[in-house]
């Protein structure tokens, strides 16, 4: 990844403090990077994003039973992994449920994955 994108992502995404010169993570923010990122890391799950995102941002919970060989309860889990990690939010809409990804929670993630990319503050340069 190009050096220059990374800290442009960085900074315009989660802010100058995110851009790999704030020092040591909090606890908290690992801990919520550590969720998201083993929510991602089922093939499942990363499919029904990927799922959800061709779709236009949104589709029914219908859908999903169309494109897994999943049980309805199974699917159920894996999109309420995905909604506790707030990688995505339910909508109801009239007897149906639509889910939704929540782009700002993408986007500070790949801001702070960026920032991981910077060249640190005391690390000297060859």
């Amino acid at each position: 990844i190009n050096m220059n994108l990374s800290a442009t992502i960085a900074t315009e995404v989660c802010g100058p403090d995110c851009a790999g010169t704030s020092g040591v993570l909090p606890d908290a923010e690992v801990e919520r990077l550590t969720v998201i990122l083993k929510s991602l890391a089922h093939p499942t799950r990363l499919r029904m994003v990927e799922l959800i995102h061709e779709g236009g941002g949104e589709i029914c919970v219908c859908e999903f039973e169309k494109h897994f060989e999943l049980s309805q309860p199974t699917i159920s889990h894996h999109l309420k992994v995905l909604r506790d990690a707030g990688l995505i939010r339910g909508r109801q809409n009239g007897t149906r449920i639509h889910q939704a990804i929540d782009t700002a929670v993408f986007a500070d993630t790949l801001g702070l994955l960026a920032s991981l990319t910077l060249q640190p503050k005391n690390q000297n340069t060859r």
